[in-house]
């Protein structure tokens, strides 16, 4: 919370911190046994997405969504508990990220299909954080797993990062996938397509660092 505290006082728009906490504690009480390939408690994951997802977009609903990401689709609970706990907006990005729908695990690319027809651009916001997280700690997946999640990401995700002006994420995905952007022009014309020539609205939710103060 030191990180959100730190930006709360510096930023001319304020988060509601309490809920931010209730969400820590939400995800850590249904997460509890659950460790990732790293050996680290699973929702240091979650957590890690919302501090790095703060940086650009300081909203509460986003970065409480952050947190509870995968609570829906790794644990117990429901998308009902998280809108009886957080209310609709927060419930709404929860269940726009979760890859199970009526049972099944649906692609990145239905996730990111299926935000477009909503116009929810923040759900793809939590969805590109959340694969640079993963990314990043991709070493611990089998070889298999790993070069899946790796071309997933630079035929779907890349080109998220590029059309919301996040050069530094995507640099950072392209030399983590150990690929530059070259051969994914049509990966990017895909997203583009899907959403449009519509800045204004993404400008709304995305604030690159420079402007948060």
């Amino acid at each position: 919370m030191t990180k959100l505290e730190k930006l709360n006082q510096e930023s001319s728009s304020k988060v509601d911190l309490e809920k931010i906490e209730r969400a820590i504690e939400f995800a850590k009480k249904y997460h509890d046994g659950q460790f990732r390939k790293n050996g680290e408690p699973f929702y240091s994951h979650p957590l890690e997405v919302a501090y790095l997802i703060s940086d650009y977009c300081f909203k509460t609903c986003v970065i409480a969504a952050s947190i509870l990401h995968d609570v829906v689709e790794d644990t117990e609970a429901t998308i009902g508990n998280i809108l009886d706990h957080f209310g609709w907006r927060i419930a709404t990005l929860v269940d726009g990220v979760t890859r199970y729908v009526g049972g099944e695990k649906v692609s990145i690319e239905y996730i990111v299909n299926r935000a477009c027809e909503k116009d929810d651009f923040e759900i793809l916001l939590i969805k590109l954080f959340d694969r640079l997280h993963n990314v990043r700690t991709a070493n611990f997946l089998s070889r298999e797993k790993r070069k899946a999640m790796l071309q997933e990401t630079l035929e779907q995700v890349l080109a998220i990062a590029l059309f919301f002006g996040a050069y530094s994420v995507e640099s950072e995905l392209g030399r983590l996938c150990k690929m530059g952007i070259n051969g994914n022009k049509s990966a990017e014309e895909k997203v583009m397509s899907l959403l449009g020539d519509e800045e204004s609205d993404l400008s709304e939710i995305f604030s690159p660092p420079n402007k948060l103060l």
